[in-house]
């Protein structure tokens, strides 16, 4: 086998443990909502594989909650802010009028930054907006990484959406 071929293989049985992981995910109970305390237990969830630390923030950087490490030891509510500020420069030059920009990507020195939207959808007027923002290492795939953003943004959308109601 090739090193090639093993490489695939082992990113596809990353992307399959991930799609388990994330399939796992308990849905809360209708009506039911999002405790402060088990935000940083659902976090730990995607800090696997790679994925080192994650944070929920409100879009204007106000750290909600945060699991594993941050990067070069930052704090939390440090690396909360600056990849909320991040996200909305990106919003803001990088639609043109097209969309809302949902997930964004950085490839840094140290790892990768990964930023995915939580909540409602901007356009509903729904209430507050919410970010995820990870960290993982270089090694870690970036459809991994996606993939996990998108798990764990669906479900607290899912909670967090009820804040707006």
């Amino acid at each position: 086998i090739s090193e090639r071929s093993s490489r695939k293989a082992l990113r596809s049985s990353r992307d399959r443990a991930a799609v388990l992981l994330l399939r796992s995910f308990e849905r809360p109970n209708a009506g039911e909502m999002l405790r402060v305390t088990a935000i940083p237990r659902i976090l730990e969830q995607i800090n696997t594989d790679g994925v080192l630390g994650s944070v929920l923030v409100t879009d204007e950087g106000a750290l909600l909650g945060h699991a594993g490490e941050m990067p070069l030891e930052a704090k939390a509510q440090v690396f909360a802010a600056v990849s909320s500020s991040i996200f909305d420069d990106f919003q803001t030059a990088g639609t043109n009028g097209t969309g809302e920009l949902d997930m964004l990507f950085l490839a840094l020195d140290d790892g990768q930054l990964g930023v995915a939207r939580a909540g409602p959808p901007v356009d509903s007027g729904d209430g507050p907006q919410f970010l995820v923002a990870a960290f993982a290492t270089r090694e870690c795939g970036t459809g991994i990484l996606r993939a996990k953003l998108k798990a764990i943004s669906d479900y607290l959308a899912d909670c967090l959406g009820q804040l707006g109601s």
